[in-house]
């Protein structure tokens, strides 16, 4: 049941377009893709405008879509967020393999040019737009953040995203096709097509990795599929590159690739550290933004969790949509997502 104070109340606004145009897209089970949802936080009258947080589903570039069909998995994550003061726009994009890579990036690139221009009318600040993405989702937010021909792409300066969140993500496309023939003629090939080489690199956010990168905070679920070990090159790379960069894998937590998110969860919700530890990252990073204070050591958070590493080097007029009203009932909620 809703709250009638707005005060108390998420803003859920269903199926905005991002393309703000009559461009044709891409329907799957009777669902657009090239779309989002935008989730508004209650109504605070000591700020003025909320940072952003675009967020990108996971599912092996073929399934998958912003409002999940189990539970409204994505929508109890946007909401976890959105209690924490963050507009939350949870990005749809084409899927394999009607389309191949680069397309879903630049769906997703075209989102954030929606977030540019759009963003104030949900009272979010342009100028405080964060990346997060699971597992193919955080192959994306990789790629735009890493690979500067996507936001060129749309006329985004290279310093729009200020922080990226990849949570069980694919940082090695090359290395992803090998784990099995399976992974390559199931996953890979349909979402980036067959190479006879079988080199992706092309394909891989660790082959961009650039000086003056945003901040990342890289995370792993306990069994992770193997992802774990492409973590740790990855920012290890960022490190030697002087980005700005923290690591943690959730041992002894039971999670995995799907329950960190929460899409083997009964009700949908996502891992809390993962939560917990993605507020404590992006908010640090939106009060430097206006203290200049230098990143924590650590992460705050429950001290059961271990940490593998930490790294810290290199500081550096859309027509109204159909709103639904999400009242908060409290409940924590934690999680995790899909390949």
């Amino acid at each position: 049941m809703c709250d009638s104070n707005k005060q108390d109340v998420i803003r859920c606004f269903r199926d905005v377009d991002y393309l703000m145009s009559d461009t044709k897209r891409q329907s799957k089970n009777g669902v657009d893709k090239q779309m989002c949802n935008v989730y508004v936080p209650p109504e605070d009258d000591s700020r003025d405008y909320n940072p952003v947080l675009v967020f990108v589903h996971g599912g092996s570039w073929s399934r998958g879509d912003r409002s999940h069909r189990w539970f409204d998995v994505y929508g109890n994550l946007a909401k976890y967020f959105a209690k924490a003061g963050y507009v939350v726009v949870v990005a749809g994009y084409r899927l394999s393999p009607e389309v191949q890579h680069p397309t879903h990036c630049e769906d997703v690139a075209q989102c954030l040019k929606f977030v540019k221009l759009k963003i104030k009318t949900y009272n979010g600040n342009p100028d405080l737009v964060f990346l997060m993405g699971h597992s193919a989702g955080g192959h994306i937010c990789a790629s735009l953040v890493l690979n500067t021909a996507f936001l060129d792409k749309v006329d985004l300066d290279h310093t729009f995203i200020k922080g990226c969140v990849t949570v069980s993500g694919v940082y090695d496309v090359t290395a992803t096709a090998l784990m099995s023939q399976i992974v390559s003629r199931f996953v890979i090939i349909p979402a980036f097509g067959r190479r006879e080489d079988g080199d992706y690199s092309d394909c891989s956010p660790i082959e961009y990795v650039r000086r003056g990168a945003p901040p990342f905070l890289v995370l792993n679920a306990e069994k992770d599929w193997g992802l774990d070990r492409q973590s740790e090159h990855f920012v290890q790379k960022l490190c030697n590159a002087g980005v700005e960069c923290k690591w943690k894998r959730y041992h002894r937590s039971g999670t995995n690739h799907l329950s960190i998110i929460g899409l083997s969860k009964l009700r949908g919700e996502p891992y809390k550290e993962m939560c917990a530890d993605s507020i404590d990252f992006l908010d640090d990073l939106v009060r430097r933004r206006f203290e200049g204070k230098k990143m924590s050591k650590h992460l705050r958070g429950n001290s059961s969790v271990v940490y593998d590493d930490v790294f810290v080097e290199g500081l550096e007029d859309q027509p109204q949509p159909v709103m639904d009203d999400v009242a908060q009932d409290g409940e924590d909620l934690g999680g995790v997502c899909s390949l």
